[in-house]
């Protein structure tokens, strides 16, 4: 949505401006976060605030919000330039967003969920669910999955943007279904690495040390490799969390606006009868040989070589 403004919303001063239409809903909102939020939004109802800011102020509310809401719940709600011209964020929930081709979706939790050691999204079905999938009808959907794309896997301290940090970053670039560009980097963290982490990654403290790249300079660089092509991955929210946390803490945009797919979910969409749909299970099924350790440019390989296998079953 645009608004034409001849001034800030507070002040006298007239200039042009685009806005955001947002809505935020809280649960356990401490006071101090409230009174930053009635700074930008008019409180219509006990934990629901809505205004229009700009994607900036937007971006620095919800930094705040996961910041100080230590035990609440939060969901913004905004207008965007998507198909569906909104999108939105959560915190704390247990509904995960995720996307389909382009259109965002809202995952619930299923009582059967089990919990992965390394990422909360890879988790079992139940029977049920399967089933449930089973009797939908068929669609044809490969036409619409992108052949010219960004594959993205990131490699972290931990579970929580707000709170671990980015340890590795890679990369592919795709064009007609065929990799033709791979970026790779070790970012520098402020901590040691803990132990589990160097287990699962193979990276150490000193290895990260001697070769971690500012996380700065490389967050800039994924911005220049990507460009504006959809950008594809596996549990592909969880990685695009942590991006963005970086990206609002340096004031960009990010990938905000670029499409993206979650191949975990296309996987779920169009396989049937796995025990998980984790990244080795999948991998396994259809074949695919990988390393034994956790490494984002190994994992992007073994996503793209999952796609492109993904692309040609139907539903």
């Amino acid at each position: 949505m645009e608004w034409r403004w001849s001034g800030n919303p507070s002040g006298s001063q007239l200039r042009w401006g685009r806005w955001i239409v947002i809505v935020v809903v809280l649960s356990k909102c401490p006071p101090a976060l409230r009174g930053d939020l009635t700074k930008w939004l008019l409180e219509v109802s006990p934990g629901i605030y809505c205004g229009n800011t700009t994607a900036r102020v937007r971006d620095e509310l919800w930094e705040r919000i996961v910041k100080h809401l230590k035990t609440g719940q939060a969901t913004m709600v905004f207008s965007s330039d998507g198909e569906q011209r909104l999108d939105f964020r959560v915190h704390n929930t247990e509904w995960i967003p995720v996307d389909y081709e382009g259109i965002k979706l809202v995952r619930h939790p299923s009582n059967a969920r089990v919990e992965g050691k390394s990422r909360p999204s890879e988790d079992r079905e139940t029977t049920g669910q399967r089933e449930k999938k089973c009797s939908q009808p068929k669609a044809e959907v490969k036409s619409a999955l992108p052949s010219d794309y960004c594959l993205l896997d990131l490699e972290t301290t931990g579970l929580k943007p707000e709170a671990d940090e980015i340890l590795e970053i890679g990369l592919l670039r795709v064009r007609q279904n065929q990799v033709t560009d791979q970026y790779q980097a070790i970012l520098r963290t402020e901590a040691d690495l803990p132990q589990l982490i160097t287990d699962i990654t193979g990276i150490t403290t000193e290895e990260m040390k001697a070769n971690g790249k500012d996380g700065t300079e490389a967050l800039k660089e994924v911005l220049h490799f990507v460009g504006r092509d959809p950008v594809l991955g596996y549990n592909l929210p969880f990685d695009m969390a942590f991006l963005q946390h970086g990206f609002v803490k340096l004031q960009m945009a990010g990938l905000a606006q670029n499409r993206t797919v979650d191949v975990l979910s296309l996987a779920r969409l169009k396989m049937r009868g796995l025990q998980n749909y984790r990244l080795a299970t999948v991998a396994t099924h259809f074949g695919i040989e990988r390393k034994e350790k956790h490494r984002a440019i190994e994992d992007c390989w073994t996503t793209f070589r999952i796609y492109e296998r993904l692309r040609t079953i139907d539903t």
